[in-house]
């Protein structure tokens, strides 16, 4: 089943060099000419998986090359199609480095000071400074 999408073709490259390829719908099959891969199509649905990719044999290549075809999309639609390109592979994106969290430091409440209750005996002990010795008394 031919695909008649030009949109579609117009987009679909090689996935392992993510080149152009050519299109013979009387073939049901896709051409990679730079690796010399073949892709099926199966029920109008192009197979581009590498690993189902099949591999021609150097006479098949040419019989394809003579025979011309559709140039699908891809940065190398333009270029003849038997003119070797170098692999290019999409660039990896890195995911951001992950920052380790900040360290919180809990500020530490002041002490509480021994408040009396109402109507007790008790003082309320006085934050004065320590009295000196009476003179005359060695506080060494």
């Amino acid at each position: 089943m031919p695909i008649s999408d030009d949109r579609l073709l117009s987009i679909l490259v090689c996935p392992e060099d993510r080149q152009s390829l050519l299109y013979f719908a009387d073939e049901d099959a896709m051409y990679n000419p730079r690796l010399h891969r073949r892709y099926r199509i199966i029920g109008g649905v192009p197979e581009l998986l590498i690993d189902a990719a099949e591999t021609v044999s150097p006479s098949e290549h040419e019989r394809l090359v003579a025979k011309g075809g559709v140039a699908t999309g891809g940065a190398g639609a333009a270029s003849a199609p038997d003119a070797p390109t170098p692999a290019k592979k999409a660039p990896e994106k890195k995911a951001p480095a992950k920052k380790a969290p900040a360290k919180r430091t809990q500020k530490k409440a002041p002490p509480k000071k021994a408040v009396p209750k109402k109507g007790s005996a008790e003082e309320p002990v006085a934050d004065t400074p320590a009295e000196s010795p009476p003179p005359g008394t060695d506080a060494d």
